[in-house]
């Protein structure tokens, strides 16, 4: 028989592009330099990244009440969270592609439609301990 005790499994990894499309409220905590990644630009194995903690939210408001957090190397993104920062404040945005100066795609957080702050505003006041 099986002991009861408190460890889990390992958490499972967490990408931040894994939902596209996706309604995401994001805190953005501090950038962590040079990280050992294969996401660098400059061929160093080292790459910056945005610490942050999200929550998902679907669009009618619902959504798991609970805090991931993650690593984004992505620029685009980064630039988009950097001045908010320590601030505290969240970020309610749409994560999705958008144009690249190379032609390719870039990650994008866009603008969030009255729709999206409604759904927000419902799913801070349904969960008991708000995320972050």
């Amino acid at each position: 028989m099986a002991e009861d005790d408190d460890f889990d499994a390992p958490a499972p990894k967490i990408r931040i592009t894994d939902y596209e499309g996706k309604l995401l409220l994001i805190t953005a905590h501090e950038i962590i330099k040079d990280i050992p990644s294969d996401f660098s630009k400059n061929g160093s194995g080292m790459a910056d990244a945005t610490a942050v903690t999200f929550a998902v939210i679907d669009d009618d408001g619902t959504g798991s009440g609970s805090e991931m957090e993650a690593w984004i190397f992505q620029g685009g993104i980064q630039g988009q969270l950097r001045a908010r920062i320590g601030s505290g404040k969240k970020t309610l945005a749409r994560l999705q592609k958008g144009a690249s100066k190379k032609g390719d795609f870039q990650w994008i957080l866009a603008d969030p439609t009255e729709a999206d702050r409604a759904a927000a505003r419902k799913f801070l006041k349904k969960t008991d301990n708000p995320p972050f």
